[in-house]
């Protein structure tokens, strides 16, 4: 199948995708997902997190669009103070960010093999905070290409955070994030995020282009 038609198919689709219907590789998670884990655990309050609670509100609240956080605003972000939207990349526009990939090395060559390295990292949301309705920038606007958000969640923290996506202008779609289950929804749609749990949510992203 042309993958303009594949494309398309997953786009107008169901607010959430299967995985598979996104690229096969993905299912390598699926295999490995155990051992990835074990290995995030292990190391997880090694990894360099950075805090863009106000760098995303601040877009959010002016443009309604989520942005693309280059390498010189993540240098210049603060560390993560335990509270809000934090990230720590594994992979940063198709090289290993080696400050958190030489602490999983073994998620990182799992990465690469799956092949979609321009950004893939852990996205922290704590408690009580969430990202208001908004969509994210695409930088294939007008290719064939579309992006598609994939969270692999590596630890629930007890199942209280969610994501709401807007398949159409009368119908929202909620899903709450699961230990070992993915969510995977094409990025330009209106989506908002939030924890109403006690715990931190730890998911791993990855981005898609189809």
């Amino acid at each position: 199948m042309p993958k303009r038609i594949v494309s398309m198919a997953l786009q107008i689709g169901s607010s959430f995708h299967h995985p598979l219907n996104i690229d096969k590789k993905l299912l390598v998670i699926t295999h490995l997902g155990k051992h990835i884990i074990e290995e995030f655990n292990i190391n997880r309050h090694e990894l360099e997190y950075k805090n863009f609670n106000h760098y995303q509100e601040e877009t959010i609240k002016k443009t309604g669009q989520g942005q693309s956080i280059d390498m010189e605003q993540y240098d210049a972000a603060p560390d993560c103070d335990g509270s809000g939207w934090c990230l720590a990349p594994l992979i940063y526009n198709g090289n290993d960010y080696t400050r958190n990939s030489n602490h999983m090395p073994k998620t990182t060559k799992i990465l690469n093999h799956i092949g979609h390295t321009s950004y893939t990292g852990i996205a922290v949301l704590y408690p009580e905070y969430g990202l208001d309705w908004h969509y994210d920038d695409d930088q294939f606007i007008g290719h064939d290409l579309c992006q598609f958000r994939v969270f692999y969640t590596l630890d629930d923290g007890g199942g209280g955070a969610y994501i709401e996506v807007e398949e159409t202008e009368k119908k929202i779609v909620k899903r709450y994030f699961r230990e070992r289950e993915y969510v995977c929804f094409h990025s330009k749609k209106r989506h908002r995020v939030w924890n109403e749990g006690i715990l931190p949510r730890y998911c791993l992203v990855i981005d898609v282009l189809k």
